[in-house]
This record gives structure tokens, sequence and C-alpha cells, in this order.
């Protein structure tokens, strides 16, 4: 009887397991007056930029990928810079990224005056997540 129990609870924590999906990483973060804010969502890697403020600033999202550089030394390297001028009224941009599963990837949000601005602000931190 405690055999046939034990093989019955082991096919059920074996369904179980295969069942489950993946952990699936997903945040975001504004900028420091909440004008401002990029999404990741590590399932499809989807990278979006949101204007919250009728403000006259631009938005600006940065994606960095953890990646093995010169010298065999691990370091973020730009993934993606995207940038979001439309405007309150205007549609969220978005980039469908392809990063490996699991790599390590970071990304904060700035404010811009235009799309070519050199110095942007009221930049967020860095927020850590993995693909």
């Amino acid at each position: 009887m405690f055999r046939r129990m034990a093989v019955l609870a082991g096919a059920v924590f074996a369904v179980l397991a295969i069942s489950i999906a993946p952990a699936n990483a997903t945040g975001g973060v504004y900028t420091t007056n909440g004008h401002g804010s990029v999404w990741f969502d590590s399932y499809g890697e989807h990278f979006t930029v949101n204007d919250w403020s009728a403000d006259g600033d631009g938005v600006r999202g940065y994606l960095q990928e953890l990646r093995r550089g010169p010298g065999g030394q691990d370091n973020y390297y730009p993934e993606k810079t995207l940038s979001n001028t439309n405007g309150l009224d205007g549609a969220a941009t978005h980039s469908n990224r392809d990063i490996p599963e699991g790599r390590a990837v970071r990304y904060r949000v700035c404010l811009i005056d235009s799309a070519h601005d050199t110095s942007p602000h009221h930049c967020s931190g860095w927020k850590y997540d993995e693909a």
C-alpha cells in the first residue's frame, strides 16, 4: 500500500513539474519625476518606452545585456536604445528583442528634449533583470 502511494505521489509530482512554466521576469522603472517609463518583459524580450506627461519632453529607454567582452571580462553592453517622442497622447514605442533566455540585462529611462538629445535628465537608476 505504501509503495503504491509513493509511486502515485511521484507521478503527480512529475506531471506538475512538467506543466509548470518557467519564470517570467517582467519589470519597469520610471523617471525620477514619473513622466516616463520603460517596461521589460522577458517572455519574448519586449522593451517598451512610455511618455506619461504633456511636458514637452520625450522619453528614452536604455537596454543593456551582460556579455563576455574582450579580455574575458563580463560587462553590460548596449542592446537597444529606444526613444519615444510621440508625446502623452501618442503611442508607446516598442521593440521586440532577441536575447538568449536567462541572460542578465539591465535597463533605465530618462527624459530628453529631442530625439537627438545628448544630455538626458531625470534618469532612473538601473533595474537589473534577466531575459
